[in-house]
């Protein structure tokens, strides 16, 4: 699915900009880096994603281990039949305490738990790839592109942003509050 589809038309007037600018003021060098750092950040993010989510499942699965080994060593430990009280009284212990039967978690419990840890161990993964994806991607656009081609590049991008704003502004279209937002229109 092409992504201008789902943008709407002030995104896709962003979009256009970004384009020009990425043709016109970025030399062929420079781009095929961008799209190099790109690549690393997409390739670290993924790696991630599926190193967070076999976390997530692995601590999962020894969470629910665990569960079943203490249940299955408190139903197995001896149950007293007499309690002593500081007295030095004798109270009998009835039967009926003991009909009551730790029970496993039942199969929604299991996949309620194992879904929210594995969702967590997905974010961590998918944050922290993210944080080393682009630390990487920095140095690929350190060495191999003209930075300060691309920092200039990317500051008329944001002034064309800026004086698009403006003209908007001015002829009193309706403006949205946080700029690829949509739902906060004034």
């Amino acid at each position: 699915m092409d992504v201008r589809s789902r943008l709407n038309a002030k995104q896709q007037a962003y979009l256009d900009l970004a384009e020009s600018h990425y043709s016109k003021d970025l030399e062929p060098s420079d781009r095929e880096a961008l799209k190099k750092a790109a690549g690393k950040v997409r390739n670290h993010v993924f790696v991630g994603g599926l190193v967070g989510s076999a976390v997530g499942l692995a601590l999962a699965w020894r969470g629910r281990v665990g569960i079943h080994r203490a249940l299955v060593t408190l139903r197995q430990a001896p149950k007293p039949v007499e309690i002593i009280m500081e007295s030095g009284e004798h109270v009998q212990v009835s039967k009926e305490v003991y009909k009551r039967q730790f029970s496993e978690p039942g199969p929604l419990t299991t996949f309620l738990s194992t879904f929210i840890v594995s969702t967590f161990g997905l974010l961590v993964g998918t944050n922290v790839a993210l944080l080393t994806g682009t630390s990487s991607a920095k140095k690929v656009v350190i060495q191999e592109a003209n930075v300060e081609r691309v920092k200039a590049a990317y500051r008329g991008f944001q002034i064309d942003i800026l004086k698009k704003e403006l003209e908007d502004l001015e002829s009193g279209k309706p403006q949205q509050k946080f700029g690829w937002g949509g739902a906060f229109e004034l």
